[in-house]
């Protein structure tokens, strides 16, 4: 579990984090929004030990761990443009933080293929970063954020470079990764969308606080303010299915009543209603 109590951090004078207080259930996948600037890659860093708050305290699992430096907190960061080692082979870039650990060269480079293989890698383990995709080098920069074994993940706009369906792509791998390893995971991301698909809870950040936080069917249908309700833009369309009276797309599960079993989509319209459609033609409004 990750807990952060009355964080603030300053810039030049600015508050950028704001007696920020947020809990991350140990093992839950837990998604923060918000505008440019609402400092949610400054509270990655707050996490992770590479940057310091001014005040507060970060505890994991009811520790404090302020003094504890970044190589020592069993955090791993993955970044958005992967941030990979390019004098290092994909095998060398995975097996990494087991180096740092001290685990001997064959035994780190055996749990790299091991850990390659979990990101549909097989083969890769020789070349270089440069020879790679940009997907294939978000997918080594997990793998190497999983070879370490860390207690937590925290993803920092990881597939915002990537088009769309190799974004679908990594959005399926991370999120099986999560239910195969229990590893608890922060996601910062601008896409309200994804946050709504992936996350067991979210946070809206503004202004370096928490606007709301809580389920991702609470806050779309209960939007705590308008910047919360407006990051769902103008119109918001979401494929899933429906069975029993309840629409699920991976995460993200709405009450259906009435609508049909089988393909559908949730509609969220400019007034902030929530409507889900039976692809077939049969379909249900939520009040």
């Amino acid at each position: 579990m990750i807990e952060l109590k009355d964080i603030s951090v300053k810039r030049n004078g600015a508050s950028v984090l704001d007696s920020l207080s947020l809990v991350v259930p140990s093992a839950s996948f837990v998604s923060v929004l918000g505008e440019s600037g609402a400092g949610k890659s400054t509270l990655l860093s707050v996490i992770s030990g590479l940057l310091p708050q001014d005040s507060g305290q970060v505890l994991f699992d009811g520790e404090v761990i302020d003094d504890v430096p970044t190589h020592q907190r069993k955090v791993a960061v993955v970044f958005q443009d992967s941030r990979l080692f390019p004098n290092m082979t994909v095998a060398e870039n995975v097996a990494f933080p087991l180096r740092m650990q001290g685990v001997a060269k064959e035994e780190r480079l055996q749990a790299a293929s091991k850990t390659l293989a979990s990101v549909q890698l097989e083969g890769m383990e020789g070349r270089s970063p440069s020879e790679l995709s940009g997907g294939q080098r978000q997918r080594v920069a997990l793998a190497r954020a999983l070879a370490g074994n860390p207690s937590a993940i925290l993803l920092d706009e990881p597939f915002s470079g990537l088009d769309e369906s190799l974004r679908d792509e990594m959005r399926h791998l991370v999120l099986a990764l999560h239910e195969e390893t229990g590893t608890t995971m922060l996601m910062v991301t601008h896409d309200a969308r994804e946050a709504l698909m992936m996350s067991d809870e979210m946070a809206y950040l503004a202004q370096g606080r928490v606007v709301q936080f809580g389920t991702p069917a609470d806050i779309l249908q209960h939007p705590a303010a308008e910047e919360v309700a407006a990051s769902f833009g103008s119109t918001l369309a979401i494929e899933g299915a429906v069975e029993n009276g309840q629409f699920t797309c991976r995460k993200l599960a709405v009450p259906a009543p009435g609508c049909a079993n089988g393909p559908a989509v949730l509609l969220r319209t400019h007034d902030g209603s929530v409507d889900v459609h039976a692809l077939s033609g049969a379909e249900a409004n939520l009040s």
